[in-house]
């Protein structure tokens, strides 16, 4: 009988005299905050966040294109069905243990394969219905990591952009007239290093402009510097003005600009400012606190590492002295 009435409302509906259609209805959605994300999210949605984070194929956790994608996904989970801001983490970070580490596909079974018996996963769960709805992150803007560091020695902001075609600085500095990207200089050897004291007569007390010793530096440690600073190849480099030695930053015009040289307090405040910018940006779901609790534990070990950086978007170059490092901050005590 059930059969046939099957087979009957199926050549009711296959007939375009009738106005009706099929339709699946969304099962009762579970609004328990404390039920795992993979089961919040029906089996296209779970298809549908997994494509988008790593289709493209992204080389690391790292890569910045990557962490705009995973930024955009957590904040459109961040409070479905009442999901937290931690369920949303962990959800985000075992699909990444399943591409990054395993290298393996998404299913079930590499999932719960992370959880444990002091961490139970709920295999029997089932997961919403719905094969209509999606997220649609295609139509969706990537966020652009946008932010501001108060500098009090120079009495300004420092305002810049990330974007996957590169680095672009927006600081907000003293501009050098006629100072043009003059990048074409041939690689030479110069006849002074940084913190070199210049004679009265020389041509850098002579103007304003800025004088460069080459475009490459790298590194200048504190006995020479007064603490020590990563440069960036043309980008962010020591230079001279009116025979002093400043922090020279190149901006998004192609023009330089000169920062008064820091002490060494200064200069770890203000890279202790940028260390927890960087920190939030690749931790969105942790709060304020525990992001400048732990940019306090980094901060000297990154300094002896010559790694400390003196404006966040100078970690994401790939040239950065510091690539590679997992910046993803450790999970809190289940208890606190």
């Amino acid at each position: 009988m059930i059969d046939y009435l099957h087979e009957f409302v199926k050549t009711r509906v296959a007939d375009t005299r009738n106005a009706c259609d099929f339709v699946q209805t969304t099962g009762e959605r579970n609004w328990d905050p404390k039920r795992d994300m993979y089961w919040k999210l029906s089996g296209n949605k779970r298809t549908e966040v997994w494509d988008f984070l790593f289709q493209p194929g992204p080389p690391g956790p790292t890569n910045l294109e990557y962490i705009r994608r995973r930024n955009l996904v957590f904040g459109v989970l961040n409070g479905y069905d009442n999901a937290p801001r931690e369920s949303v983490s962990h959800f985000l970070r075992r699909l990444e243990h399943i591409y990054f580490t395993l290298a393996e596909p998404l299913t079930l079974e590499n999932y719960k394969s992370q959880f444990d018996e002091e961490d139970p996963f709920d295999a029997e769960d089932m997961e919403e219905l719905s094969d209509s709805e999606t997220f649609d992150f295609q139509s969706m803007p990537l966020p652009r990591v946008v932010g501001q560091v108060g500098d009090e020695e120079e009495g300004g902001h420092r305002r810049y952009s990330t974007s996957p075609a590169g680095l672009k600085r927006v600081f907000r500095g003293e501009p050098m007239d006629d100072q043009s990207s003059d990048d074409r200089e041939e690689e030479r050897d110069y006849d002074h290093e940084p913190c070199d004291r210049f004679p009265k007569d020389h041509d850098t007390w002579q103007n304003d402009r800025l004088y460069f010793f080459g475009k490459h530096h790298r590194f200048t440690s504190e006995d020479v510097w007064g603490h020590n600073v990563v440069w960036h190849p043309r980008i962010f480099q020591p230079a001279v003005k009116n025979g002093m030695w400043v922090m020279a930053m190149k901006e998004a015009d192609g023009k330089w600009s000169g920062l008064k040289r820091l002490g060494a307090g200064a200069f770890k405040r203000t890279a202790r400012h940028a260390l927890v910018e960087h920190l939030s940006l690749m931790n969105p779901e942790r709060n304020d606190l525990d992001v400048t609790a732990y940019a306090e534990q980094k901060l000297n070990e990154l300094y002896a590492n010559n790694m400390l950086e003196f404006r966040a978007p100078f970690y994401t170059p790939e040239t950065a002295p510091s690539c590679g490092i997992d910046w993803r901050m450790p999970q809190p005590p289940s208890g606190g």
